[in-house]
């Protein structure tokens, strides 16, 4: 067997290994394409960045929806104190029914109050403040505002359903507060629907992003099994012409002898 013979068998093999190598990474070799490699890498790279966007508008979304449930537990409240004002400005009743009325109103306005300060991981969600979050891998930000359905701007201070006086002031203020809280309600919901929309456009970009980078960086592995099983044909076969070719020489070594 001649030199150019030996070597050609070699590369056989050698390719043969290279297949192997390559299925079983299932990558494609930086020096398969360089640039296009280079590009997958930073597409994948950059999908890391969007899960953590994702993650800020996920996080933003469940303080809206926390915040609007004890919105609706604020309103579900109100609507009671609105019929205890009702019932407590009726001329039939005494001041002793009025005192009763007016110890559950007060008990009522402190559960508003404590869910006024409710917080959302330390952050006050109750009190109009002002929130930003990173909406995209470049840096850019979206402010959104927690509603306020504090204790002072619903109005609700000094209420006293013990005289019909009161009573009657009471009235006015819950149903003023009852308009407040669902023109809050409505702001927040409103926030709610961009803040999801954002999420929905967010994996999205991250599913095609990754897919983008992915047949860059990653192994055709139909073609790559194709190259596979046909390098191992071809292995096999120098690999028998080799072996063949050295019996050959060795029973012409023994007849010369």
């Amino acid at each position: 067997m001649n030199v150019g013979q030996i070597s050609q068998s070699s590369i056989k093999v050698a390719n043969y290994a290279n297949s192997i190598k390559k299925v079983g990474s299932a990558k494609n070799p930086l020096t398969s394409d360089p640039s296009g490699i280079q590009i997958g890498e930073r597409l994948l790279m950059s999908v890391k960045s969007l899960e953590m966007v994702g993650s800020n508008l996920s996080n933003g979304i469940s303080m809206l929806k926390t915040a609007d449930s004890a919105i609706q537990s604020t309103g579900d409240v109100l609507g009671r104190l609105k019929a205890l004002s009702i019932q407590a400005n009726n001329g039939m009743l005494s001041d002793s029914d009025r005192s009763l009325i007016n110890e559950e109103a007060q008990q009522l306005l402190g559960f508003i109050e404590d869910q006024s300060s409710m917080k959302f991981n330390g952050t006050p969600i109750a009190q109009g403040d002002s929130i930003d979050l990173a909406v995209d891998d470049n840096g850019g930000s979206i402010t959104i505002v927690s509603p306020d359905f504090s204790f002072n701007t619903l109005g609700l201070a000094d209420l006293d359903f013990s005289t019909m006086q009161g009573a009657s002031d009471a009235l006015a203020d819950v149903d003023s507060a009852i308009r407040t809280l669902s023109s809050q309600r409505v702001s927040n919901g409103s926030q709610q629907r961009i803040l999801m929309e954002q999420y929905d456009a967010n994996i999205s970009e991250q599913v095609n992003t990754y897919e983008a980078g992915s047949r860059l960086t990653d192994l055709d592995m139909a073609q790559a099994s194709t190259e596979l099983a046909a390098n191992g044909i071809l292995s096999d076969v120098g690999i028998a012409v080799q072996v063949q070719a050295n019996a050959l020489n060795s029973s012409v070594l023994n007849l010369l002898q």
